[in-house]
């Protein structure tokens, strides 16, 4: 994204490009190792699970007495043994362990963003977009249908108010082309109520939510910020608008006038925080997942901003994020993923702490390194 032009609050954050990214713990868009795609690996239940994914939900699991919130209760002793096989696998950091028909993919390395007080990378983020799309397949037929999108649909070409107005929409265009084929719904997206832009602008991890059904924009952000939407966020919002906008028009949507007439409003929570901290992604991820078009005060997340409720909720939230996604049957690398935590629950509790205690200390040596190297 775009620098935005607001302030910004303590801490170090995850930046997205190369040239702005200064601790080993920053997650980037350019230059990460663990980024290395080399020859894409398949596993022959591709096709099986493929046509797996295709076969229409029952009713019975499109009812909305099913529980779709992922649950803040205590962590499971499968969900915390999947967590450490996988962060302290031998395993090459470039293997993948999570990937859709989607281009979404993580890999070993990607699961230490998951560890405690580490920011989520921007990789994670997209992962969980194109897992909820999957999602919105087993609502019930009460709630409103949403649509996800990458943090990547707004590049930096797109961004820059520089080039060419034809030129963005045409480039946004070919990427709706080939992104909404992947998912079940109408080409203009007259099926969908909710369209989500999950955005990444430095030190800001926020959501920007389109309403096609009552034709507004909402900004929502978990971090208590003073000021308008353009000094806080800068451009950005309004760029996304204007664009999304341009492209709703192409596809004769009925709501495009009125959705670029109304200008983003940043939605009052009472669960904003005073501060930054490492958690900002795992709240994007809990906005995306539980926000269906609610007013503030009816609202559930499971977060309220108070340090000791949140810090509890949003730490289980990394383990059963990471275990959702990796064992979902739409993971391609499912299989391989329990092998692997299947192999590390039967070692004895000396030879897990052993390979844990290795695992971190080799960790803690690359970031020094990569501090020095800097």
């Amino acid at each position: 994204m775009a620098k935005a032009t607001g302030t910004t609050t303590e801490e170090t954050v995850p930046q997205k490009k190369k040239n702005e990214n200064k601790d080993a713990n920053v997650p980037s868009k350019e230059g990460d190792d663990v980024m290395k795609v080399g020859k894409k690996q398949k596993w022959e239940t591709q096709h099986v699970r493929k046509s797996k994914r295709m076969q229409k939900p029952t009713p019975a699991l499109c009812s909305p007495y099913v529980e779709r919130l992922t649950s803040c209760d205590k962590v499971k002793a499968e969900e915390l043994n999947l967590y450490k096989a996988i962060l302290s696998s031998n395993k090459d950091e470039d293997d993948f362990i999570w990937e859709m028909d989607d281009v979404e993919q993580l890999t070993i390395g990607h699961a230490s963003y998951f560890q405690v007080d580490v920011p989520i990378h921007w990789a994670i983020i997209d992962c969980w977009a194109a897992y909820l799309n999957i999602l919105e397949k087993f609502k019930s037929a009460e709630a409103p249908a949403r649509l996800f999108f990458h943090t990547h649909m707004m590049s930096d070409m797109l961004l820059n108010e520089t080039n060419l107005e034809f030129n963005r929409l045409g480039d946004f265009i070919e990427m709706m082309n080939m992104y909404i084929p992947n998912w079940e719904v109408k080409a203009n997206l007259i099926d969908v109520a909710l369209v989500i832009f999950p955005i990444i602008d430095g030190d800001k991890y926020y959501m920007l939510c389109f309403d096609l059904k009552e034709g507004n924009s909402k900004i929502i952000d978990h971090i208590k910020r003073k000021g308008t939407v353009d000094r806080i966020y800068g451009p950005g919002p309004r760029i996304v608008q204007k664009i999304f906008c341009h492209w709703l028009a192409t596809v004769y949507h009925p709501q495009h006038i009125k959705l670029m007439e109304d200008e983003p409003s940043i939605m009052k929570m009472e669960w904003k925080v005073n501060q930054l901290g490492p958690n900002y992604g795992i709240y994007l991820m809990r906005h995306m997942e539980s926000y269906r078009g609610e007013v503030a005060g009816k609202w559930k997340t499971e977060v309220n901003g108070k340090q000791r409720n949140d810090s509890s909720c949003i730490g289980r939230l990394r383990y059963r994020y990471m275990y959702n996604l990796l064992t979902s049957d739409y993971n391609l690398y499912r299989d391989k993923v329990l092998t692997i935590a299947s192999k590390f629950a039967k070692m004895d509790v000396y030879k897990k702490a052993k390979l844990v205690d290795e695992k971190n200390e080799m960790t803690r040596k690359n970031d020094i390194n990569h501090r020095r190297s800097c």
